[in-house]
């Protein structure tokens, strides 16, 4: 499996003095089998931003990759992949509802 990460969007502010201070990002993880199925789980996280003054990273500064360091050491991605695979599993069965009016005995 290939995975992905995915930034929608990030919300910022002043936060005791400091401007710009990321404290809530919205993302996704998509994966991708050997054959292109594809499966995702999409949420939003709010970070912990007492004490910003101490470390930390201007917002023009910012990476991909320090985003999704954070979003990596906040979550649990045992159960993150385990959802993905159950996702891209529902994909590949492509369970179809079907409704009164559409059954093969309602076309003779």
């Amino acid at each position: 499996m290939i995975y992905r990460y995915i930034i929608h969007s990030l919300k910022k502010k002043t936060i005791d003095g400091v401007e710009d201070t990321i404290f809530n990002i919205v993302w996704e993880k998509v994966g991708f089998d050997e054959n292109g199925n594809k499966g995702s789980y999409k949420t939003a996280i709010d970070l912990d931003v007492s004490g910003v003054g101490g470390k930390f990273i201007n917002y023009e500064d910012l990476t991909k990759k320090d985003i999704v360091g954070w979003i990596k050491n906040l979550t649990d991605k045992e159960k993150i992949d385990e959802f993905i695979e159950r996702s891209l599993t529902k994909s590949i069965t492509k369970e179809t509802v079907v409704n009164r009016g559409h059954f093969p005995w309602d076309k003779k």
